[in-house]
């Protein structure tokens, strides 16, 4: 519980640092998006406790920013003293947002297709955490596409 609060917390304050620094406003996010009214300022309310992916992509989007940006990733991980090694080691990898977007969707497809019980879904940090293992296993494997074996694989082995 106390990573989910962690998590909306970034997503939240970058989420508020990207509006302010490009001048946008919350309603006007939501219309680019395609979201419905309100759907941005209930998560920076609060009220969205865990939003869905498909909104957090929309937002990157509009916020033109990866969805690491959106969710603070690299702030959460240098706080954790294991996790240092790991974040030096992504840094050396060089962005690539179509492979990000495909993995994305490779991870949001193969979760739909298993028919999933609404308390068996998995929350929106464990979403992203598969969505960047995939990006991760891809690049590091050297292809250009996402490895839908391995979202296969890995999605089996957290959403039970």
């Amino acid at each position: 519980m106390l990573q989910n609060i962690k998590f909306m917390d970034n997503l939240q304050e970058q989420i508020q640092t990207k509006l302010d620094e490009q001048q946008i406003s919350i309603k006007e996010l939501e219309r680019k998006a395609g979201l419905k009214v309100s759907a941005v300022q209930n998560i920076l309310s609060g009220r969205s406790s865990n939003p869905k992916i498909e909104t957090i992509i929309a937002i990157s989007k509009i916020l033109d920013c990866s969805l690491d940006d959106l969710i603070g990733a690299t702030k959460a991980q240098s706080s954790s003293p294991n996790k240092a090694e790991e974040h030096t080691t992504e840094a050396k990898i060089a962005w690539n947002y179509e492979l990000y977007q495909e993995c994305a969707k490779g991870v949001e497809n193969y979760i739909k297709s298993k028919n999933l019980k609404s308390t068996a879904m998995p929350n929106s940090e464990l979403i992203l955490f598969l969505i960047k293992e995939a990006y991760v296993y891809s690049t590091e494997g050297g292809k250009d596409k996402a490895d839908l074996q391995f979202i296969k694989w890995i999605v089996d082995s957290h959403c039970r």
